[in-house]
């Protein structure tokens, strides 16, 4: 009991000194900052701003120090400001130079009117700094839209050129995928043994999982009870089990196998994250089909919204499958195989079938409610994604992906 209380005590001080070392050196790096450092950096950012071609990566690194440059220099105003009024008080009491006056009056006048100078010097010197780190924050922001409309606006080879480049050369596409499936797609790494191995375990997972779906038939045939929220759970459970056990155990032990076997090979082959890939995928279909069963047993989707709602499941497996496959695609090896090209058509074409699915799974969404500004919102969803396809048809690729990003937040 000791020992814990004194370990508490001990990290509890650990923290409050952290916390004050931590405090003190923000104040140290805040004291570091002064007029003349300031300006001389603001010197260099006017001047790489006045450049015909400005880095990106400098604007950047500028954004993030001219905010503390402006919060520096109004805190600099205000104790400016501040100082300059205790000043003008003390000559006030002093009163107006007088003859006759004693010497330490005059000297202590002489010595507030220098002392006020010198603040007033100051507070222009804050007052300038303040003003050029707005006006130089409000440039980058200019120049960095002024590359983002640039950016945005450039225009690339629009689908049908992209359509007849690839059927004009169908040997890139037989080259690229020759090339992958013998050098990048980690086949190469598997033995004849290895494969006969492979669908032997894969088989008997499959088999093991068809033999319990038989089970589980069986006990539905004798009818399950269903009335309290238990049984309803678990005929919902049993339901999915059977769809996609079978499916789940034969890629889950698909998955350890290649694990095992590509487990020193770096990088990661794309076989490989492929299999590993699939059991996630077939989870999440398996979520999505019991909730669906679990909501319409338990009645929280009436009878009247059970063809919507399967539809509406069906659109979702499909969404994951979509995520899936574009990762493959442009996330991995293959991006690199395809030829550039077949990849902006691969590219263009998954754009449309990805987009089709959002929107019509917004639309199935809208039919379970059917409250006022929702038909406007799901047009507005719809004519956002409508541009995308369309801009990224027209080979305007990057506009495409900033408006997605922009309609998904």
């Amino acid at each position: 009991m000791k020992r814990s209380t004194s370990l508490f005590i001990s990290l509890l001080l650990f923290a409050v000194s952290g916390f004050y070392i931590s405090t003190s050196f923000a104040e140290d790096a805040q004291e570091q900052l002064d007029a003349a450092s300031i300006i001389k950096k603001l010197d260099s950012v006017e001047l790489e701003l006045d450049r015909e071609k400005v880095q990106v990566d400098k604007l950047n690194e500028y954004m993030l120090q001219l905010p503390g440059f402006s919060s520096w220099s109004r805190n600099c105003v205000q104790s400016t400001e501040k100082e300059l009024g205790n000043i003008n008080d003390s000559l006030a009491t002093l009163g107006d130079a007088v003859k006759g006056e004693s010497e330490g009056v005059v000297k202590k006048r002489k010595s507030l009117l220098n002392e006020k100078i010198n603040l007033d010097k100051k507070l222009a010197s804050c007052r300038v700094i303040a003003l050029r780190s707005d006006e130089a924050i409000s440039n980058i922001n200019k120049i960095k839209q002024a590359l983002l409309a640039e950016e945005l606006l450039a225009e690339g080879p629009d689908f049908f050129d992209l359509l007849k480049d690839n059927w004009q050369h169908p040997a890139l596409w037989i080259d690229a995928t020759k090339t992958f499936i013998t050098e990048n797609s980690g086949l190469d790494l598997l033995s004849y043994g290895h494969l006969l191995l492979f669908l032997f375990i894969v088989g008997a997972s499959g088999g093991i999982g068809f033999y319990i779906k038989r089970l589980l038939k069986r006990l539905e045939n004798k009818r399950l009870e269903e009335s309290s929220q238990t049984g309803k759970y678990v005929y919902a459970l049993s339901n999915t089990a059977r769809r996609y056990l079978p499916y789940l155990l034969a890629s889950i032990s698909a998955a350890i196998f290649i694990q095992i076997v590509t487990r020193d090979v770096t990088p990661i082959p794309f076989v490989s994250i492929l299999l590993t890939g699939l059991p996630v995928i077939l989870l999440l279909m398996s979520m999505i089909h019991f909730y669906l069963r679990v909501s319409l047993k338990s009645g929280v989707i009436d009878v009247a919204q059970e063809k919507v709602a399967k539809s509406l499941a069906r659109r979702l497996k499909v969404l994951v499958a979509l995520i899936f496959i574009g990762y493959l695609l442009f996330s991995t090896i293959v991006a690199q195989s395809l030829p550039e090209s077949a990849l902006h058509l691969a590219r263009t074409v998954y754009a449309g079938i990805l987009l089709l699915n959002l929107v019509w799974i917004f639309w199935l969404i809208g039919r379970f409610n059917k409250e006022t500004g929702r038909f406007l919102f799901r047009f507005i969803v719809t004519t956002l994604f409508a541009g995308v396809f369309l801009a990224d048809l027209l080979g305007y690729r990057n506009l495409a992906l900033y408006i997605f990003r922009v309609s998904i937040g």
